[in-house]
């Protein structure tokens, strides 16, 4: 199993418990306390993840293999790069062919 479909898995888990709850006020809360939360959290793993990519391969590689667009990537970074200024800015990267590369996530 990937790694997207295991966390999309468990992400209908939660919707699941919380569908489950009879309260509506307590729905609500509870709803609402694990969407703020967990949109803080995806936002900076998704910076750390962009960064950490973009520290190896060009904004355009990483276009070609995940389909986010690449001026996403680079706001990614700079925002990354603006709550953690001590990092390293990345290298300005040529873009490589990856045609080559097979692809490892199990998705077609």
């Amino acid at each position: 199993m990937s790694t997207s479909n295991a966390i999309n898995n468990h992400l209908l888990v939660l919707a699941d418990i919380a569908l489950a709850e009879t309260d509506p006020l307590r729905r609500l809360k509870a709803a609402r306390q694990a969407e703020q939360g967990s949109r803080k959290t995806f936002r900076r793993i998704v910076r750390k993840a962009a960064y950490d990519a973009r520290m190896i391969f060009s904004a355009q590689d990483i276009q070609d293999i995940t389909g986010i667009d690449r001026k996403d990537i680079d706001y990614l970074v700079k925002a990354y790069l603006k709550d953690n200024p001590m990092d390293p800015q990345p290298k300005q990267r040529k873009h490589v062919d990856l045609s080559e590369y097979m692809d490892l996530t199990g998705e077609e």
